[in-house]
Parts: C-alpha cells; sequence; structure tokens
C-alpha cells in the first residue's frame, strides 16, 4: 500500500544522498504513505543513517545495501528517484526508463537526455532538497494510470533514443558520412 520510491547508487557524495533524504521528508508531507529504498553501499553510509534518525524518516527509509536484482526491484517500485550533484550519461536512469518506472532526478550532466520532454518538469536544480522533494510529491500523488503513462513514455523515448536499433541506426548514419567524405577528398586529391 506504499508508494515505494527506488534509488540505486554509490552511497559517495556525488551521489549526494543527503539531498535526497532531506527531499523525502518534504515529499512524506504529501497525503501518500511511501518508503524509500536505497540500493548501493559507500562511504557515506554512517553519516545518511544518523541523518535519517536525525530528519525523523528511519521507519520510511531502507538502505537494502549492494543488490544484484536491480531491475526486479525498479519492476517492483513505484518511482525512481536520482539526486546527484554530476552524472554522465547514466545507466541507471537508462535502466529505469526501460523498466517503465517514471522518474524525479537533478537536471545534471545527461540526465534531461532520458527524459521525455513532457517529463522534464520533473528534473530540478542539484543541492535543493525542497525542490526535488515538491517533484516526488507531484509524481506520488499522481493516479496510477497517470503514473503508468509517464512510465510507458519514458521506456518508448529510452528504448527509441537509446536501444540497440536507434544506436545502430546512428553508427550506419556516422560510416555513410564518413565514406561519402573519404570519396569527395579522393575525387579532390585526383583532380590535382
Amino acid at each position: 500500500d506504499e508508494f515505494a520510491w527506488l534509488a540505486v547508487g554509490r552511497l559517495e557524495k556525488v551521489k549526494d544522498y543527503a539531498t535526497m533524504l532531506r527531499a523525502f521528508s518534504v515529499a512524506l508531507e504529501a497525503d501518500v504513505t511511501q518508503v524509500l529504498l536505497i540500493a548501493g553501499a559507500g562511504s557515506q553510509r554512517p553519516y545518511l543513517d544518523a541523518l535519517t534518525e536525525e530528519l525523523g524518516i528511519a521507519p520510511h527509509v531502507r538502505f537494502l545495501g549492494v543488490r544484484s536484482e536491480i531491475p526486479q526491484l525498479m519492476q517492483a517500485a513505484d518511482g525512481f528517484v536520482l539526486s546527484s550533484v554530476f552524472e554522465g550519461m547514466p545507466l541507471v536512469m537508462l535502466e529505469a526508463g526501460v523498466s517503465g518506472l517514471p522518474m524525479v532526478a537533478t537536471r545534471v550532466g545527461g540526465n534531461a537526455e532520458v527524459l521525455p520532454h513532457e517529463q522534464r518538469s520533473l528534473l530540478v536544480p542539484p543541492g535543493q532538497p525542497r525542490e526535488l522533494g515538491l517533484a516526488m510529491q507531484r509524481l506520488a500523488c499522481l493516479s496510477d494510470a497517470d503514473r503508468r503513462a509517464l512510465g510507458k513514455a519514458a521506456r518508448e523515448f529510452v528504448l527509441a533514443r537509446f536501444g540497440m536499433d536507434a544506436i545502430l541506426d546512428q553508427w550506419e548514419e556516422l560510416y555513410t558520412r564518413l565514406l561519402e567524405q573519404k570519396k569527395i577528398l579522393e575525387t579532390v586529391e585526383l583532380s590535382r
């Protein structure tokens, strides 16, 4: 009966779980029963344990440690949250998208590239717990049908943009362009 948030990643400063925990305390202000599941391990774990106690949210947070069944966790969750202060192209968001999991994340690195344009309102500036928490509230308060529609759109977007067929098409286009450029250069060289 709880809305299950899932976060996956190293428990290190760059992932900014402190902001996520503060945001989750804001998300809990909504009239929705919620739990935050965090899969991962790292040097910040003792600090994060203490912070959950300090914020009074410990009964709603589960540190799962390193897990091998991330796809199953994503299938069981209702929403995904990422609070990083820095990212490249976050594989975990691609995995969440393919799993049909709606996402709330910080607007850093390639995070915006993983979400369909209409879902980018669920991206917030890094280090802003109130804004992240309000975005979590918006997602948690959606109807099941609306949330599933967001997840379906994210899945379709990720597969269309980052799926094997899309990547192969991009490589084929690149090789074709390079071959055409080579032919042009050869023609120029021959005409000299």
